[in-house]
């Protein structure tokens, strides 16, 4: 018997040390939900399918609300590395009695995150984890429930001359696969779901759009896939109804009012598309010239020109298509002919990537060894007031090494001179508290007590455009601990503390809360003393832009207008024809033909660094070589020269700065963005360096 209740007491208690430590478990895990059955919940990428974009994309959470009473709270995004990590990004709900709603949510990471959906009472209700992909094939997007020509081209194999560099410094010489994803649709609406945020467009070339689901966007989403457009996506439109064409939506797109033509010579054309060894073999013959084909038809009018997919009109860095033909229908899209311009389409809109140094959604994550190499360091030198008070270390180090000698052979020499040998250690305490308030002052004089802020923005931009998009680095120096919150400059764009593109890890404390005006950084935390870095992604504006047109001489020569409401330093002109012009300054309003620059001598060697191409696969690109650039415009503008060599560290190596056969101009707007003040501190320091690429604006 005594045997039988020790045996039966020895279970008990291992039962109840059991059931304690998985309550336990349970209880230090925040993130383990508690079912609600009467919320009900769905998270998702953007786009169709089961990952999210490695380095940024959106996620749609749609909820529903089956209960009898209001709901609200938040839906928080972390790392699903650790049950504790701090949220991501954050957004608040709030539902009615059997309301559904969708909220869309802005996120940067390499790694899986988990989707928590916390109730009023800060109880977890849902939680989803979606894991990351890589962003190596050529995307295609087709806004469509159910994609037909995706049916058709999914995971075909493409071969594209250009090739972009990986996080190993290395160009992947295997074919690259198309993919098509489609968009969800909203249950209530029957509308598209589409980014509201410029990282939900990242990783996408080529946008297949209708002309009526296009004219129909607006707000966030219609921002969004502008913002797209502008830092080089592809938007391919097929026209649904004619009338389509007349709104302000495609006006504004296609530059003016659009009429049908027929066909150009050019569409009619049969495909010819590389194709690499490893293809299937269902490309193998090209179909014969369509030229009796009624269906295929042209467009004319704006800034349209005839291309082998219909017309093309070229909008900053992108390019907006009206195609003569419509591959969303069944019959084309069993079309060989169709299914080959769809996608060269893709495929050149994948090559264009290889030319856009600031866009926000087509650029690669840059590459460089993470542990060995700060990809912050050249904009850390611009922004932290830190960098600029290393005097204060030499000026500290001779106080230290004065009070040595001080304290030290001095003291004891007039000592003994004075024969009492023991007065010196009387002095010593006196000696040190002067030296220690001496150098403190020192720092305190370097650093200042007062809070302020800098700002660093990149912006990439077509000619004559009035926007283009932007890299914003925002520097925030306290001189005591305070909590930050830092708004983003415009609706769209997208917040992160500390990391140029992605991290791993989230020790800054920030957290990218968004609701309807936008997103904004909260809690995040200033050191007293240490800058805060937070880098934007998104656009900027340049009043009626900087106008590029030939010069009367032919395209050789560029006349440059400055159109910015604000004067241009340092400007660097690259010619089509490799030439290079150089003008210190140009007033805004005034105008300048190449025809009378010319280069100085100090950016000779620069110049001849041009000249040297690296690859990307098959293709030539050139580097910026900033630093060359830096040491050229040392005497007339050394802060722009480390603002580009800044510039260069944030980005890819195998970006191509001057594409060949048009202009490129590099300058700086005097006053930056003419911001006063940031996050409630002054900004001492503003600098907007732009880069202006291809034809356009009043001459």
């Amino acid at each position: 018997m005594r045997r039988a209740a020790r045996a039966l007491l020895s279970l008990a208690t291992i039962t109840v040390i059991s059931l304690a430590a998985a309550r336990a478990d349970a209880q230090g895990d925040p993130s383990a939900p508690t079912d609600d059955p009467k919320l009900l919940v769905s998270a998702r990428a953007i786009f169709e399918g089961t990952t999210i974009d490695q380095g940024g994309d959106e996620i749609v959470v749609e909820l529903t609300n089956k209960g009898d009473k209001p709901r609200s709270g938040s839906i928080d995004v972390a790392l699903d590395s650790w049950s504790t990590a701090p949220p991501l990004s954050r957004a608040r709900y709030s539902l009615a009695p059997g309301a559904t709603s969708v909220v869309h949510v802005p996120v940067l990471s390499e790694q899986p995150v988990k989707v928590l959906v916390v109730d009023e009472a800060g109880m977890v209700r849902s939680k989803t984890v979606l894991t990351t992909g890589g962003n190596g094939n050529i995307r295609i997007v087709d806004v469509e429930e159910v994609s037909r020509i995706g049916l058709a081209i999914g995971g075909a194999a493409l071969d594209p001359d250009y090739r972009i560099m990986n996080s190993y410094s290395s160009y992947s010489t295997t074919a690259l696969n198309l993919s098509v994803t489609t968009a969800r649709m909203d249950r209530t609406t029957g509308d598209p779901v589409l980014p509201a945020f410029v990282s939900g467009w990242r990783g996408v070339h080529l946008v297949l759009v209708k002309s009526d689901t296009l004219a129909h966007l607006s707000g966030a989403e219609l921002e969004a896939l502008e913002t797209y457009a502008l830092g080089g996506g592809t938007v391919a439109v097929v026209v649904t109804h004619p009338e389509d064409l007349h709104h302000p939506t495609l006006e504004a797109l296609l530059g003016g009012d659009v009429k049908k033509t027929r066909a150009a010579t050019v569409t009619l054309m049969p495909t010819v598309l590389a194709l690499p060894t490893s293809a299937p073999p269902r490309w193998t013959t090209f179909p014969p010239n369509p030229a009796d084909r009624t269906e295929v038809v042209g467009w004319a009018g704006g800034n349209l020109q005839p291309s082998a997919f219909g017309a093309t009109a070229t909008y900053g860095l992108g390019e907006i298509v009206l195609l003569g033909f419509d591959p969303t229908s069944s019959e084309n899209a069993a079309d060989t002919w169709v299914q080959l311009r769809v996608a060269d389409l893709a495929q050149r809109a994948y090559e264009r990537a290889g030319s856009v140094v600031f866009g926000p959604a087509v650029q690669p994550v840059r590459a460089y060894a993470y542990g060995y190499e700060d990809p912050l360091q050249e904009v850390r030198r611009q922004l932290d007031p830190n960098q600029s008070a290393r005097w204060a270390i030499g000026v500290a180090t001779g106080l230290l090494c004065l009070y040595a000698l001080v304290a030290g052979p001095f003291a004891f020499w007039r000592a003994r001179k004075k024969q009492k040998p023991l007065r010196a250690l009387w002095a010593l305490p006196g000696y040190s508290a002067l030296a220690f308030f001496l150098v403190v002052g020192v720092g305190f004089i370097s650093k200042g007590a007062s809070s302020r802020s800098r700002r660093l923005t990149f912006v990439d931009a077509g000619a004559g455009m009035s926007r283009g998009v932007a890299h914003r680095f925002r520097g925030f120096f306290s001189g005591s601990a305070r909590e930050l919150s830092v708004t983003a400059t415009t609706r769209a764009s997208v917040l992160k503390a500390g990391a140029v593109d992605v991290g791993y890890d989230n020790d800054t404390g920030g957290v990218l809360s968004v609701d309807h005006d936008g997103g904004r950084l909260e809690e995040l935390a200033a050191i007293p003393w240490q800058t805060v870095l937070v880098h934007e992604r998104g656009e900027a504006a340049l009043g009626n832009g900087i106008s590029v047109t030939p010069s009367e001489l032919g395209s050789s020569q560029v006349i440059v207008k400055n159109r910015t409401g604000h004067a241009l330093r340092g400007v660097v002109i690259r010619l089509p024809d490799e030439q290079v012009r150089y003008v210190p300054r140009i007033e805004d309003g005034d105008r300048i033909d190449t025809r009378g620059l010319t280069a100085p001598p100090a950016l000779s060697t620069w110049i001849s660094g041009l000249k040297s191409t690296m690859k990307a696969g098959r293709t030539d690109i050139h580097s910026l070589n900033g630093h060359w650039l830096e040491e050229g415009l040392r005497l007339d503008a050394p802060e722009i020269g480390a603002g580009w060599v800044a510039a260069e560290s944030t980005v890819p190596n195998s970006i191509d700065w001057f594409p060949d056969g048009v202009p490129v101009v590099l300058a700086a707007i005097e006053g930056g963005e003419g911001k006063s003040s940031d996050a409630g501190m002054k900004v001492d320091v503003d600098r907007m360096l732009v880069r202006v690429v291809g034809w356009g604006g009043e001459p």
